[in-house]
């Protein structure tokens, strides 16, 4: 048996003992060689003859579930799976997982106050100031945001966002919310309030993006959604990048119909031409990004071994935790 690696020693979140351990349990591994992201057929090339993956940001489409019918699950190092094709995979017996680890949730949740407190307070901007020898503290001063008592919107309050807002509750922030699917033990834990979704655009002085991307949710906060928001809203997204249309989003910050965003996933990743953020310089200083970066070594070592164990009970005939295609298990391929 063999399974594909996605993330690589290039990326130091994850470790490389997971090549040692798939191996101690009898499973050949294949070892992912590039650095960017790959094409449909580079990726059929690299795991044509592998029985699972331990999947990154690849394009799993139906093309390539044809061109391999080796493949029995695709277990993804993550929770998002908007590049897999899972109704495909379905059709084609291949298991699909995620690794909703809780610790991905606290650091994630971690990662999108550490953007948001950042550029409220000015983090960057005054820590490179001061080590060039300016102490302006009247300049940067008037404009520090103290975000106790400001209302902050959740679009999406799944795993991650349950996270979010109990750090929201502890900041004194009101919370409001909307999604798919009420949530009435965080509003009576947290004192959220569900509101419509053009009413979260209105109120939020910070609307925090925790949604799946998904045909609804691909491209939601436009140009009318910014149309919608307070002049001194600031967003956040450390979700996934095409929930927000990027070029809208530029638009807004450099009209000032939003006071700022906090970005950490993109629609195109790394970042190149000719995407607008794309080498910013001292464009945009409304806007703080990070390279899709929310968490560390330890999250990365327990959603790498969770897909691990998912592989490894699927090739071994067992049901994986995690599945987003249950009903697939009658019709395993043997």
């Amino acid at each position: 048996m063999k399974c594909y690696v996605a993330p690589n020693s290039r990326d130091p979140r994850f470790p490389e003992d997971i090549k040692d351990y798939l191996t101690s349990k009898g499973i050949e591994v294949i070892s992912n060689p590039y650095s960017g992201s790959l094409t449909e057929d580079q990726l059929i090339e690299l795991i044509k003859d592998a029985d699972g993956t331990l999947a990154s940001n690849e394009p799993y489409t139906a093309k390539v579930f044809d061109a391999l019918p080796k493949l029995k699950i695709v277990s993804r190092v993550g929770v998002g799976y908007d590049a897999v094709d899972v109704k495909a995979a379905t059709e084609r017996g291949v298991i699909i997982t995620t690794t909703p680890v809780p610790e991905l949730a606290k650091s994630m949740a971690e990662h999108t106050f550490a953007l948001l407190l950042a550029f409220c307070k000015k983090v960057p901007q005054t820590n490179s100031a001061l080590r060039e020898g300016e102490w302006r503290t009247g300049v940067w001063g008037k404009q520090i945001v103290d975000i106790y008592g400001l209302t902050f919107g959740l679009l999406g309050v799944g795993r991650i966002g349950s996270e979010v807002a109990k750090r929201a509750k502890s900041f004194d922030m009101k919370l409001i919310y909307h999604d798919v699917v009420r949530r009435e033990d965080l509003e009576k834990s947290l004192g959220m309030e569900y509101v419509p979704f053009d009413r979260l655009l209105a109120e939020s002085d910070v609307l925090s993006l925790h949604s799946p991307l998904t045909p609804q949710t691909r491209g939601i906060i436009n140009d009318a959604a910014f149309a919608k928001m307070k002049p001194t809203a600031i967003l956040v997204n450390t979700a996934r990048g095409a929930v927000v249309d990027e070029p809208a989003l530029a638009r807004a910050l450099e009209q000032g119909r939003i006071a700022g965003a906090c970005v950490d996933a993109f629609s195109v990743e790394p970042l190149a031409p000719p995407h607008p953020f794309y080498k910013l310089q001292d464009r945009l200083p409304n806007l703080l990004i990070t390279p899709h970066l929310g968490y560390g070594p330890r999250t990365g070592r327990a959603m790498i071994y969770q897909a691990a164990n998912q592989v490894i009970d699927a090739l071994a005939g067992r049901v994986p935790q995690n599945m987003l295609n249950p009903e697939v298990i009658p019709r395993r391929r043997a």
